[in-house]
This record gives structure tokens, sequence and C-alpha cells, in this order.
């Protein structure tokens, strides 16, 4: 790695960087299969251009910095909150920057907080601006970029995560990705997906130290990044549409009764049932007019109110403890859900 500044720093910058902190580390691992661990979190900011390289360096690849500016001006801040498999990154500087970046060997999309942001790929150049989305290369593609002291939300996101939610050979699907910034309703949709993940669910230790809760967060957001840019890969085949049977929908309720209290995909429910998903979300739609995802809400809803009934509410226990206990983190949902299939309120239940 080399550093270089088109402005001196002088001969003795001062140490103004305050040392990376983290709030907290794993307990356990929450969802084996995808490698997710509850968030660590970590700040770091520096005015030194050697040390916000190092950082860039340790958080992504090897990368050569160059500054355009003052040097002293120079600001890097960064704060990344780790899930294992899927990382979030705030990142601000100020000055011109220029990045390198060598291969990551994951996906990194990047949404655009502030300023503009260029980037090359393969030659190719493209311009992205405030509230654009783009995927910033491929997994086994260098690229450069050029930053105007803009501010980004950078999400990366490992392959095997991405495999959870496709039931193709993941490399196929990422080759077909496309480098276009995000159409608008797609940001929006990705923007939501993330606020989702790091306002609900890692703000409470609760729900990101649940394995349900934090495994389909975590898909729900390669689900949202594999829909941006495969749309034409969610398009059922002729195989599809043959195997969509209620042979399929049996062997995936059986499944899915045995298994709803695991950490469970769509693509594990399809693999049960010896099918895609594309041709398990057919059959679903064709035989009970619902979605796989949808019927695994409801017999967890089922599940939630047994577990109502048998508790005790002398105990302590609430309608809290077992809407998350089964996976549901917005109990005001929760509970519209349980009385639109049960007809009264769960605390109701609760407590008669």
């Amino acid at each position: 790695m080399s550093v270089s500044s088109d402005a001196g720093q002088g001969p003795s910058a001062p140490p103004a960087s305050e040392p990376p902190t983290t709030d907290r580390a794993p307990t356990a691992d929450v969802s084996p299969k995808s490698g997710l661990h509850p968030p660590i979190v970590s700040r770091f900011t520096t005015t030194i251009p050697d040390e916000g390289s190092a950082l860039v360096r340790a958080a992504y690849a090897d990368n050569r910095l160059r500054v355009q500016g003052q040097a002293d001006d120079f600001r890097f801040r960064q704060s990344r909150r780790d899930l294992g498999s899927l990382r979030i990154d705030s990142f601000h500087n100020s000055l011109v920057t220029e990045y390198d970046v060598e291969p990551l060997g994951c996906l990194v999309v990047c949404r655009v907080l502030d300023r503009h942001m260029d980037i090359w790929t393969d030659g190719r150049h493209r311009r992205v601006g405030p509230g654009d989305v783009v995927l910033l290369a491929h997994p086994e593609k260098a690229y450069s970029t050029r930053l105007e002291g803009a501010g980004l939300e950078i999400v990366g996101v490992d392959l095997d995560l991405l495999a959870e939610v496709t039931d193709e050979p993941v490399r196929d699907v990422v080759d077909r990705f496309h480098l276009e910034t995000f159409e608008p309703l797609m940001a929006w949709h990705w923007k939501r997906t993330l606020h989702h993940l790091t306002d609900v669910v890692l703000s409470d230790d609760r729900l990101s130290e649940n394995p349900v809760v934090l495994g389909t967060s975590a898909r729900l957001v390669a689900a949202t990044l594999i829909t941006a840019l495969d749309p034409a890969g969610v398009t059922p085949t002729p195989t599809d549409r043959t195997d969509a049977t209620n042979t399929t929908v049996q062997r995936a309720v059986a499944y899915v009764e045995e298994h709803c209290d695991a950490d469970i995909t769509v693509t594990d429910i399809a693999r049960a049932a010896h099918v895609s998903v594309r041709a398990l979300q057919l059959a679903f739609r064709r035989h009970l007019d619902t979605t796989p995802t949808g019927y695994l809400r409801r017999v967890r809803l089922d599940r939630a109110h047994d577990d109502l009934l048998a508790a005790d509410p002398a105990s302590g226990t609430s309608v809290t403890d077992i809407a998350m206990s089964w996976g549901f983190l917005n109990v005001g949902r929760f509970s519209a859900q349980y009385r639109s299939v049960h007809g009264v309120p769960p605390r109701w239940t609760l407590h008669h």
C-alpha cells in the first residue's frame, strides 16, 4: 500500500486521530449458515491521510489513497456495524480523495448521502450523486473512486449470505448483476430495507441477538439486492411452472411445520420440497393463495397463540416476549396480524 498527497503534509502532522472504539462483541453465532453474529459496532476518526488509508485497507481491501488540497484540512470518519457476512458502514471524508481498491471478493453497495462520487470499473466511468444507490464492482473486479468530500453509506454483502436467497449458483447470479445506478423505486426499497435493519433490529439488543429476526432481516437485504440488480432472475421458467404442484406444497408445508422455530429461509423450504425457489413461490400462489414466507408467518402466529394460551401472566411473561421469540419484531404489527387470524388481540389471549 502506498499513500501520496498532492499537497505536503508538513514534517510533523499532529496526532489528531481517535483510536477505533468497539461498543459490543458478539456473544454467539446466531445464524451459522450465513456467518451472521450480533453486531459489533466500531467508530474511527482521523485527520491523517495515512491513517485513513490504513483504515480503508483494513475494512475493505488493499488500496492507494490520494488527497487533493491541503492535507491539514483532511477529515476522515467511519462507523461500522459488523454482522459477519453483512457489514454496514457510514463513511465521511473531507477534501477530494481518490482510492484505488483491489478486488473485494464480496458485493459492495454504496448510497451517496451528499456531494458526488466518480467510479471507474474496467475502464468504465460512472458519476453518482445524493440519493443514488450503486454496486461499486463485481467481487473479482478492482475499482477506483474519486470522492468530493462525500458522505456515503456502504454495505458489504458476502456471497454466502446471497446464496441463502437463491437456488442458482451464486456466481451465476452475480455475473448477471448490472452496474447501473438503481432505479428510483429500487433505491427507495433499498434505503427502506437498510433503515429497517439499522434503526429497528440493530437498535434493540433483544432483536439483534434473536437468530430468527437477524437472519430474516439480513436475508431481506440480500433479496432486495438481487431484485434490484437481476430482475430477470425472478421470472418462472417452464420447468418451474411444471414443478408448482400440490405435492410440492405438501412437502414444503411439512418442512415448515417441523422447523418453524428455526431460522429457516425460502431456499431451505424449496430444497426440502425438491424444487426451485421460483417453483415454490408459484406453487404456494397457485394452491394456497399465499407465499412461502406468508405461510411461515401464519404458522408462527399459531405457535405464538399456543404459547400465549399456555403462559402464566403472573410469571411476568408478556406479549412482547412471546412475539419476539417467534421472530415478530414489531409488536404492533404482530398484534394486528394476530387479531386478523384469531379474532382477539394477543393480550386478551394471554390474560384469559
